[in-house]
Parts: structure tokens; sequence; C-alpha cells
């Protein structure tokens, strides 16, 4: 018979901390033997595979977390399995990014964000010195100029963004698996 002797180990189990097994013992939804918790007692099974799919469901893993109170065991073996298959895929996605990043074949995302910033501000101020060029002396002239390039630099910046942040999201979802 599989006995679970500590709270942290049915937590582990479970994928709940320690304190939450024994909360969940104090409401009666666990029982603990002498020699620990019986796995296969089936109201601590239950607990065991139902609290793991509902911690995952609380992490954004499962769509119908009311599903976990309603299916069978083995449903809810299944969907357990299936969310620890999603959990280590985005661990491992993540984990080659970052390897990635390491060995310099990407950039990290805040350092393109940096030096994008830096050159949208240096085009901005070139263009804005055209006015003053331009304009000679002439006050009026010159901050029609000033309006006209703002209003286009900004302009340009709101396409660019829109288009930057639709090839973001697509690019995501590729790494991400998401279709």
């Amino acid at each position: 018979m599989p006995i679970v002797k500590t709270d942290r180990e049915l937590g582990d189990l479970a994928g709940v901390s320690a304190s939450a097994v024994r909360t969940a013992r104090s409401k009666g939804k666990l029982i603990k033997t002498s020699e620990g918790y019986d796995t296969l007692d089936p109201l601590n099974h239950k607990y065991i595979i139902g609290d793991s799919v509902k911690a995952f469901a609380q992490r954004g893993g499962v769509s119908d977390p009311t599903a976990v109170e309603d299916g069978s065991i083995l449903e809810l073996e299944e969907q357990k399995l299936k969310a620890d298959i999603a959990i280590k895929k985005k661990q491992a996605r993540k984990l080659d990014r970052d390897h990635a990043v390491a060995i310099k074949e990407t950039i990290p995302v805040e350092t393109m964000l940096h030096w994008i910033g830096a050159f949208r501000a240096g085009i901005e101020t070139h263009f804005l010195t055209i006015a003053n060029r331009a304009a000679k002396g002439d006050i009026e002239l010159r901050d029609r100029i000033e309006k006209m390039i703002s209003v286009a630099i900004q302009k340009t910046k709101d396409d660019a963004a829109k288009s930057l942040r639709a090839q973001s999201e697509s690019i995501l979802d590729a790494i991400n698996g998401d279709d």
C-alpha cells in the first residue's frame, strides 16, 4: 500500500503546499493514519488528483476548473497528466529562450526596446531641428513646421507600434505553440 508519510510529501504529490494539506486534513478532505497518508484511499486519492488539477487551473492551465469537481477519478488523472505535460512544455520553451539569449543567438526584449526607444528619440530630435533651420528665425513658420513634423512623427510611431504589436503577438504565439 503506497503510503506518504509527511504533509510536504503529499503536497508535492498533489502540487499544493504542506499547509494546504494540513488545512484539507482539518476540513476532513484527507485521512491520515498513524503510518501516514494512504494514497489508494478513495478520499485521499481524490484529493491528490483533484487538487493538483485545481492548482493547475488556478495557474491558467485548465479552461474549465469546474470540470474538476464533476469529473471521475480517471478523467481527473488524465487532466492532471495533460496539465503536467503543458507545464513541462512551457518550461522547456522558456529554457530554450533563455539559452538562446545566453549564447547571444537572440536579443532580450528589454534591450530591443531600449534600442528602439533611443533610435526613435534620435530621429525625432533630428527632424525637429529641421524646423529651426528652415524657418531661419521666423518663429511662426518654425512653429508650423514643428507641428507638421510632430504630427508626421506621431503618425509614424502609431503605425509602427500597431505593426510591431501584431508581429510580436504572432511571433509569441508561434514560440508558445498557440494555434
